[in-house]
Order: C-alpha cells, then structure tokens, then sequence
C-alpha cells in the first residue's frame, strides 16, 4: 500500500512538471512583442500570430489526440508531445524566420496534446482524488504562465540575453518535463488497459455509438461553445494586456508585471474549484 502510495505521488509530480510546460512558452510571448518588433519586419498584429497559432493547433489537433494514445499509450504520446514543445522552443529563437513560426506550431502541437491527455490520466490514475489532482494540473499551468509572464521582458534586458534567449529559457522547463515523465513513458490509461483486454468481446456498436454520442449531445456542443469562449478570453488577454497597457504608456517591465497579477488572480479559483467540483453532483451553478 505504501509502495503504491508512493508511486501515485511520484507520477502527481510528474504531470504537474508536464503541466508546468502547457501555458508558459506562450505566455511568455506577449511581453516581449515590442521588443520583437524592433528587431523583425514585422507589425504587431503578425507578431500575435505567435499567440494565436498555438489555439490554432489546439483545435485542429486535439481531436486526433485519442486515436494518437491508443495508437502509442499515454505515456510515449505525453513523451512525445513534450519533446515537441521542447524542439519547438529552440526553433523559434534560433531558426530565424521560418523558425520563429514553425517552432510555434510545434509549440502549439505539442500544447494540444497535453491539453488533453493529462486530464485524462488524472481522471483515470486518481479516480478518488480527481479534483486535488486537476487542482494539481491548473495550478502549475498557472502558476507557470504567470510567472513567464513576469520574468520574460526583465530577463531580455539582462546583459547579452536578448528576447530570443529570453524565450529559449523555458527550453529548461521542457528539459524537467521530459525528465520527469521517462519513468511514465510505458504509462497506460486503465481504459486503455481495459480495451486491450475486452477488444476480442467488445461489440463494435458499443464503441461506435460512444463515438455518435458526443456528436449527437447537445451538452457536449455547449461545452464546447464555452470553453471556447473561455479560451478566446484568456489568450486574448494574454497575448495583447502587456501591449495595451504599453500603447496606455506603461513601461514594458511594468506591463508584464500587470499579466502576471493578471493571471496570478486567477490561481486560487484554479486550485480550489475542482476539488469543490468534484464534489458536486450538478456542477452548473459553478459554472
């Protein structure tokens, strides 16, 4: 029991390292767009690509992401999608232009898969602790994204670092992410488990209807017209505060700081609504 215990908070550490690396990078972007612009031809608005790119691949993914798992175990796909982060990192400081957009779009890969793949095994590893470990998850992705938010412009006006070093520096968060998560890399989800198991005796209808199902459900449509509305809020904020608060004639370093309390106010509602959530039989009335 103690071995399992211990086992269960090794890999709780290991998501939130994972976790760690899913906001971060992008949010990191924001603060340093004026600085970018100095050195690139390009406008502010193109610049943004670099925040919304990456919601770009979350949409255009994620749907694949379930096939990818089966196809690999979650372990290897959440190896995988870390180390993309981590390529996509070094190649948008150090690949020039093509560089600077490809390297956003493995970024946002990368995000996509993780985005979900990690509720999944939180859900399925945790099954009597899902609210403390999504608490866990949302925690660190904000806590993180908070603070690139806050260190990215100061840390590109040190001696010789500059915004391209500025934003390689999150290299070494991906580098503990995938450090982390080796021991997980054979990782299974029990459904997983159960499918290999089941699949000579389970009716294809059965799955087949599960597909339809979320189609067909008018819930699952709201909830996704929510969440991305949500989604648009967030990134939106993220990706232009610092430079509205700039264009209101705040100093760079300043602007940063207001989208770190910005997203710093939204830490205590991440860490204390799931686990009260999970709690609820009808979560509508937090929502």
């Amino acid at each position: 029991m103690e071995k399992k215990k211990n086992r269960e908070w090794l890999l709780l550490v290991s998501i939130i390292c994972v976790a760690a690396n899913l906001r971060a990078p992008i949010t990191a972007v924001g603060p340093l767009i004026a600085s970018m612009r100095e050195s690139m031809p390009f406008s502010s608005g193109v610049l943004g690509l670099l925040t919304t790119i990456p919601l770009v691949m979350f949409a255009v993914i994620s749907p694949f992401v379930r096939k990818l798992s089966d196809a690999l175990g979650a372990g290897k796909t959440l190896l995988y999608s870390v180390c993309i982060i981590a390529l996509g990192i070094v190649l948008r400081s150090y690949a020039n232009v093509g560089g600077l957009f490809a390297g956003t779009v493995l970024l946002g890969i990368g995000i996509a898969v993780g985005n979900v793949l990690v509720p999944g095994v939180i859900k399925a590893r945790f099954p009597q602790r899902v609210g403390l470990g999504t608490s866990a998850f949302t925690l660190s992705m904000t806590a993180l994204a908070a603070l690139a938010s806050a260190v990215s412009y100061p840390l590109s006006k040190l001696p010789g670092v500059g915004w391209r070093n500025a934003l390689a520096v999150w290299f070494g968060l991906a580098l503990v992410g995938i450090l982390a998560w080796w021991p997980n890399r054979a990782l299974i989800t029990r459904a997983q488990a159960q499918k290999l198991d089941d699949a000579p005796q389970q009716p294809r209808a059965e799955s087949a209807e599960e597909q339809r199902s979320v189609f067909r459900s008018p819930m699952a449509w709201w909830l996704t017209l929510l969440m991305g509305a949500q989604s648009f809020l967030f990134y939106f904020f993220t990706a232009w505060l610092p430079t509205i608060a700039q264009f209101r004639g705040v100093s760079p370093e300043t602007a940063g700081y207001i989208a770190f309390a910005y997203q710093l106010s939204t830490i205590p509602a991440a860490f204390v609504i799931p686990t009260v959530a999970a709690r609820l039989k009808d979560q509508r009335s937090v929502i």
